[in-house]
């Protein structure tokens, strides 16, 4: 965030500057991009990644050209200026430290996929609640939930000859066939923004479901409830439906060396 900070400041100064060639152009594009993806829906930081390199150009620029000035005006303020930018580094220093750490570290989410991988055999059908990368999402391993992984021997044999047929040469898919992944388990993605529908869970005979405990706390809230009512409905029937008729089977808890969510393994009895 200082760097950001940082940035925003150089930007600002370079909108003053724009009569050079090197600024006009950089804040051109980072205001036209800005203003493109401003006519969607920017739901994260991230996307705004693309003018990040411009951003800091300017800001390096800024930074040079004052770090020159001060240079020049005698060694305290050199010095001042170094320890400033030292205090600007540290906090994003400690930050990439930290997430680094937490990335090497084995998840909840983790745990729970191993702990499946050895107790369900191949052909099991499993529902799992997500929250994509943060949730218990089974389709960053082996287990996949992508539609092309429900279809059957037949059926993907047919979707070949039909992508040969149109020109497609599909050495991803023919490298699926040959080789098809085991154990294969029969998956759904149940989206946090999704209305549950609990009928067609008992119809296509889902035997587990994985429930993540965000996903639940953010049913929870009163601004979902009042904004989502008939998703929050949906939802709060799906828990009273694993409560009542399901059996927790096993549980998954953050710790100190093991962060992630609140997983929960229900078995779906059979009528």
């Amino acid at each position: 965030y200082p760097l950001y900070v940082f940035s925003a400041v150089a930007f600002l100064v370079g909108l003053f500057r724009f009569k050079r060639p090197n600024y006009l152009l950089l804040i051109l594009t980072s205001v036209s991009y800005v203003l493109i993806m401003g006519r969607g829906s920017i739901a994260s930081a991230r996307y705004l990644m693309p003018i990040y390199p411009m951003i800091f150009l300017i800001a390096g620029d800024f930074l040079a050209t004052g770090s020159g000035l001060i240079w020049k005006s005698g060694r305290r303020a050199t010095l001042l200026c170094l320890g400033a930018a030292f205090l600007l580094a540290v906090p994003a220093l400690r930050t990439s430290h930290r997430q680094n750490r937490q990335h090497r570290l084995r998840t909840t989410k983790d745990l729970a996929e191993e702990w499946i991988f050895s107790n369900f055999p191949s052909g099991t059908r499993i529902a799992v609640e997500s929250m994509g990368y943060r949730g218990p999402d089974l389709k960053l391993t082996p287990v996949i939930d992508y539609w092309i992984y429900n279809l059957s021997e037949e059926e993907l044999k047919d979707l070949l000859a039909e992508r040969l047929r149109e020109g497609q040469p599909s050495f991803a898919l023919r490298h699926f066939i040959e080789n098809p992944p085991y154990p294969k388990y029969y998956t759904t993605t149940i989206s946090v923004r999704e209305i549950i529908d609990v009928e067609r869970l008992k119809e296509e005979r889902y035997q587990y479901i994985v429930t993540s405990l965000r996903n639940r706390e953010i049913y929870e809230r009163e601004i979902t409830q009042l904004e989502y009512p008939e998703h929050y409905r949906a939802r709060l029937e799906f828990y009273s439906w694993l409560e009542e008729e399901g059996e927790l089977i096993k549980e998954f808890r953050p710790e100190e060396n093991t962060p992630g969510d609140k997983l929960r393994v229900y078995r779906v009895r059979e009528d």
